[in-house]
């Protein structure tokens, strides 16, 4: 992928932001949690997008995913007030659920979709964080229980 003058900006200022401890979490966990949710609903359109390859879509996703989505571990360390040990897991756990929502592809690129996630965003978490995936994956699966019991209690087997 060739970054235009205004993508790498933006990577840049991120970068930035970053490195310069800018952010100040309780405070503006708002402001990145919808650019957390913005990110995703990039990546799955990118997915949905018929239009581009999958190798398109793996190129993009990729630098969606490491250049622009903020991660609650990448801000960690500036929050202002104590957490509990368990809230940056859980908050990163419910930040990998978002992209793993269950959505319609065609199953080649959903096997393309499928791959990319295990290699680039899961295996490299199993080696030392193998709890935080058993954790995305329960979040996953109430999500995908809540919406199959919304879908059979709905009675016309479409969601509303």
């Amino acid at each position: 992928m060739i970054e235009s003058a205004e993508l790498r900006l933006l990577r840049q200022t991120l970068m930035r932001v970053r490195s310069l401890d800018m952010v100040e979490l309780p405070t503006e966990a708002p402001f990145l949690e919808r650019m957390q949710l913005g990110c995703i609903l990039v990546i799955r359109r990118l997915w949905a997008d018929e239009t581009l390859s999958a190798e398109r879509v793996v190129a993009l996703s990729h630098w969606v995913w490491c250049s622009v989505v903020p991660s609650p571990l990448d801000w960690a360390r500036n929050i202002r007030e104590p957490l509990r040990a368990c809230d940056i897991p859980e908050a990163f756990a419910r930040h990998l659920a978002f992209l793993l929502q269950p959505m319609h592809l065609q199953r080649e690129r959903y096997e393309v979709f499928r791959n990319w996630v295990e290699c680039e965003i899961l295996e490299p978490l199993l080696s030392a964080n193998a709890n935080l995936v058993d954790s995305v994956v329960g979040i996953v699966r109430s999500d995908i229980e809540r919406l199959s019991e919304e879908l059979s209690n709905d009675g016309s087997g479409i969601a509303r």
